[in-house]
């Protein structure tokens, strides 16, 4: 390592002296330090020149745990076109299920509401803006830009933005400059234009993530935009398709497989390694080991030359040693090892009655079901605290009176071996059952069983039977149960306890909303079939009517399938925005259709069983069948047939005039060809506007008063729709403002024609 002397060019090929130009300067050895932890480099640090602090370190080591971006995209220092950033980073509590991938597109956080700023005191001019984003709803997305122009005051525009939302990170880079001419003309005039800030529509839903946003000057190396990264992604053997299904999931562009190569796939399972691939999808590299939030944190010593770090994997094993670079400059030694992570089971006494097993990392709520399945425990509430190397619960019995301690019987089968495990009591229970007065009834004295209360109107109600007693008894003895669950298609069997005889007493949830629908039943075997139910791995639970939910020492899961059976109708001109009806099963409030590589427009899900959309128009300039294809989560269906697009005789516009009106609509020229002479209607957006005068090429319409805003414009002849879809903007102009000159203190009238 070190500096180099340039090489002395010799050759007789050249009739002028040859020179050699130095790009990058080594270092001396030993003059700068990078750690390397998992593969992950840090930079290079001058520990004899700059002053080194624990902050500097400690921003070091983390961006070894954050996903890092290539430098283009967020770092000012090597891409200086970028004139403001916001990574969206912030602090955050200790949890050992942090999942980054889910979190953010670089680092480990990014903006999930619209409370917080895109951009929010910018004072540099930027031709682009691009940023990350992942959006789950099908709601259009505004955004606000804070926009001065010259020396104009600033003006806040609402604009729409057309992003993708598949549920998956995607990199947008957009043109300021083209954005906002296309928006309103005044901009094509302006010299300069200043972003000063940036935020979403305050109705934008939660489910909208934001990251790694930053305006600049120009493109960061390697962009590509979302038409291009289609047609740039190619295989060694042949153009890929998008999307694709591998490994149980549906991608739209080129991703990293098992070795860390860049692959796309033409069917299912079968890769082809891409020439190229997209930022957002292969371009980001991410951590091995995920740190456990709040667990790093490192002291340097500058007299003794050390530096001393402690933090934890959320996978509870021990770290690698981090290695010293170059080696000869520094050593790594390693103090303490983490805590192996505790596995296992144990068994418990209580009450005389020995229970086994219990999972030795068991979550609460799973603790709680399990210890109520026991006949002995009653009702409990269970609270765990610690992480996967120590974990403490907290058992509170929801009836009162004083329980028999809970001793650890055998815990010989718990990981490591020999650790601890102790129980204590933290507060004693009454030695009588005792009820209080509920709040709402001052009156009232306690009891020894609980009481129901009912409010009518806020006035709470009084008890009238015979004895003063309106109570409710919670009893093991009346709770159902469940043993185990069989399936076999659609078909499920549950065996268990305390069913009810009739039919309709018996309903089986599956998932949040699902249901199946039950055939035959006896007190301990119910079968039923799933036909009204989300797809994917859902839990099934059991209410009986007047019992209540049936407990089980397990949850039980069973697979509803995705399927397209049929659509209505099975072709039509290529022209489409007809209605499309898919009928199946499993179809969740978040299924996605598509016809080939486009989404069905407007979709709706009528329910577990059938969706409208509107089916999208086709380009394609001859008869054309395509797939039709359901998309719900990680669950893909396709159907049996295909769909046809007959583009014979679609009409086709070629051009509107003009493209702007004002707000009270005036003439509008539609010309293209194929229109026919009858039968021709034109929508602004869903409202009709009257056709003047109409030939196979030329239509002429009186346009109706809008407000200001874009419209679609949809015509429709014998023949279907016309494509493409165009759209007119009505615009609002001020023509006079009276006076134009008022107190400073404001209270004058003004007047705007």
């Amino acid at each position: 390592m070190g500096g180099v002397q340039l090489l002395t060019v010799i050759s007789t090929a050249f009739s002028r002296p040859q020179t050699a130009t130095e790009i990058v300067r080594g270092i001396a050895s030993g003059l700068k330090i990078a750690f390397r932890l998992n593969g992950a480099t840090t930079n290079f640090l001058d520990f004899r020149q700059d002053v080194i602090s624990e902050t500097t370190l400690r921003t070091e080591f983390m961006n070894l745990f954050n996903i890092r971006c290539p430098p283009s995209l967020n770092n000012q220092q090597a891409a200086p076109s970028i004139v403001y950033i916001n990574e969206f980073e912030i602090s955050s509590p200790y949890d050992e299920t942090f999942i980054i991938t889910d979190m953010a597109f670089c680092g480990r956080r990014a903006l999930t509401n619209s409370n917080e700023y895109l951009v929010n005191g910018n004072t540099l001019n930027a031709e682009y803006m691009c940023f990350a984003y992942k959006i789950t709803t099908r709601n259009p997305i505004f955004m606000n830009f804070q926009v001065q122009i010259d020396e104009d005051p600033p003006v806040i525009e609402h604009i729409l933005l057309t992003l993708r939302n598949d549920s998956r990170w995607h990199y947008k880079c957009i043109n300021l400059r083209d954005m906002l001419e296309e928006y309103s003309t005044m901009y094509m005039i302006a010299d300069l234009f200043l972003i000063s800030r940036v935020y979403l529509d305050y109705y934008v839903p939660s489910s909208v993530m934001i990251d790694t946003v930053t305006l600049r000057d120009s493109l960061p190396i390697g962009y590509e935009e979302d038409n291009m990264i289609m047609s740039t992604d190619q295989s060694s053997t042949g153009l890929c398709r998008f999307p694709f299904f591998y490994n149980g999931q549906n991608h739209s562009s080129c991703i990293l497989d098992e070795d860390d190569m860049p692959i796309c796939g033409l069917t299912p399972n079968t890769k082809f390694y891409c020439q190229n691939s997209s930022i957002e999808g292969v371009r980001r590299l991410f951590p091995k080991y995920q740190l456990l939030d709040n667990s790093f944190h490192i002291a340097h010593s500058t007299m003794n030359h050390t530096i001393d770090i402690f933090f934890r994997y959320t996978a509870c094993m021990s770290p690698s040693l981090i290695e010293v670079l170059p080696p000869t400059v520094g050593q790594a030694i390693s103090i303490t090892n983490a805590s192996k992570p505790v596995d296992g089971q144990y068994s418990i006494m209580f009450n005389g009655q020995l229970y086994y097993p219990i999972p030795a990392k068991i979550t609460e709520s799973n603790l709680a079901n399990l210890l109520q399945s026991f006949s002995d425990f009653g009702f409990v509430d269970v609270a765990r605290t610690g992480e996967c190397a120590q974990y403490s619960y907290t058992i509170q019995w929801l009836a009162n009176g004083e329980q028999p301690l809970i001793s650890i019987a055998n815990s010989s089968e718990v990981k490591p071996i020999d650790a601890p495990m102790t129980v204590l009591s933290i507060r004693h229970g009454s030695t009588i059952s005792v009820f209080y007065n509920l709040p709402n009834d001052l009156l009232r004295t306690y009891h020894t069983t609980p009481q129901v209360e009912v409010l009518v109107g806020g006035f709470p109600s009084y008890c009238s039977n015979e004895n003063n007693n309106c109570g409710f008894q919670w009893s093991i003895d009346h709770t159902p149960t469940i043993i185990s669950v069989e399936q076999n298609g659609i078909m499920v069997t549950i065996h268990g306890t305390g069913f009810s005889t009739e039919l309709e007493a018996n309903i089986i949830l599956i998932g949040k909303n699902g249901s199946c629908d039950v055939l035959s039943v006896n007190t301990t075997l119910i079968i039923c079939t799933i036909v009204n139910a989300p797809s994917g791995r859902q839990v099934l639970q059991l209410n009986i009517a007047d019992k209540g939910l049936a407990a089980s020492n397990e949850s039980f899961i069973v697979d509803v399938p995705l399927l397209i059976t049929s659509f209505d109708p099975t072709g039509g001109d290529a022209g489409a925005r007809y209605q499309l009806t898919i009928f199946g099963s499993g179809f969740s409030s978040n299924a996605l259709i598509t016809l080939g590589e486009h989404f069905c427009e407007n979709l709706t899900v009528v329910n577990f069983t059938s969706i409208k959309c509107t089916v999208p128009p086709s380009s394609s300039m001859s008869l054309i069948r395509v797939t039709v294809t359901a998309i719900d989560g990680l669950n893909l269906a396709t159907a049996s047939g295909q769909f046809t697009y007959n583009s014979t005789n679609t009409p086709t516009i070629y051009a509107i005039d003009p493209t702007v009106v004002t707000s009270l609509g005036g003439l509008l020229n539609i010309s293209g060809t194929g229109f026919g002479s009858d039968n021709v209607s034109v929508f602004i957006d869903t409202i009709s506007a009257r056709v003047l005068d109409s030939s196979n090429n030329y239509i002429l319409v009186n346009l109706s008063t809008q407000p200001p805003g874009l419209y679609s414009i949809m015509v429709r002849t014998s023949m279907g729709f016309a494509r493409p879809l165009f759209h007119i903007e009505y615009r609002f102009y001020v023509q006079e403002v009276s006076p134009q000159v008022g107190s400073a203190y404001g209270g004058t009238d003004l007047y705007v024609q």
